[in-house]
């Protein structure tokens, strides 16, 4: 197992600090634990996330279908379901996507701002996704499928922990748009 840098650890304390308490169950649990190594298995493409988002889920267990919305902020964080779900869903139209989405700000009228991760370039991005109609919500994801963030639109982890600490408006976030 590797070992945790300080900078990993600290990124998990911050990301943890997001949870609401009701929702922060704790590691107590084994046949919670099991079940998440489990989804971990079956959907090798979660390793990607890292042990920070592993950490998270485990100790939320926030595998059921709903979100969660995260303390002092609008952005919601989506459940493992909802993740796997979305990265089926995108590499059914598109073998090729590299974008696992987490979380999500509504933005209005239908559309959304989306935390993704890019495997390809190993960072995190916005984007924007959804619609007031079909034909948006059909070009958004379309486009969600093929996006791959350039590099003044990537940050690392820290720093949507940051936005979210911050609850930066959508305006004053980098949103990659179609």
């Amino acid at each position: 197992m590797p070992v945790q840098t300080r900078s990993q650890t600290k990124a998990n304390h911050k990301l943890l600090s997001l949870l609401p308490a009701e929702f922060q169950c704790g590691r107590e649990n084994n046949e919670h634990c099991r079940e998440l190594e489990q989804i971990y298995q079956e959907h090798p493409f979660l390793h990607h996330l890292g042990d920070t988002f592993k950490e998270m889920y485990l100790t939320v267990h926030c595998t059921a279908s709903q979100p969660i919305t995260l303390l002092h902020s609008q952005w919601k964080l989506m459940s493992l379901h909802d993740v796997i779900q979305h990265y089926t869903t995108k590499t059914k139209q598109n073998p090729q996507c590299q974008n696992i989405d987490f979380a999500f700000l509504y933005d209005g009228m239908g559309f959304y701002v989306v935390c993704s991760y890019c495997i390809q370039t190993n960072s995190f991005y916005y984007r924007h996704d959804g619609g007031g109609n079909a034909y948006d919500v059909e070009f958004n994801f379309n486009f969600s499928t093929h996006c791959v963030p350039s590099e003044n639109q990537s940050f690392e982890l820290a720093q949507w922990i940051q936005d979210v600490h911050q609850d930066k408006e959508i305006h004053m976030l980098n949103v990659v748009y179609a």
